[in-house]
């Protein structure tokens, strides 16, 4: 988060999207672990989270490991986020 946050400074009026992605192999169970530490880490910051994303999305042959990207949202953003969406790594609201 340190480097995340270094690259993309962030104040307390932001919002953003939080993508914690398993590799392959990292289960369900620890991406969560990952996820409420980042949101700890951001709610510290009073960084308000929109609709986070916890899962398998892009994988490697049961890599190991897990990705966290970080994604500024404004109203119009959220609009995209809330959308019906029907995709190999992303199904939602169908």
């Amino acid at each position: 988060m340190d480097l995340l946050l270094d690259d993309m400074p962030l104040s307390s009026s932001d919002t953003v999207s939080v993508l914690v992605n398993s590799l392959g192999a990292t289960p369900l169970e620890e991406l969560y672990i990952v996820y409420r530490k980042a949101a700890e880490i951001l709610k510290s910051k009073n960084v308000s989270i929109y609709k986070p994303f916890v899962g398998r999305y892009a994988t490697s042959m049961e890599m190991a490991g897990f990705s966290i990207s970080l994604f500024r949202v404004n109203d119009t953003f959220k609009k995209y986020l809330d959308h019906p969406v029907w995709t190999p790594f992303v199904r939602e609201g169908m």
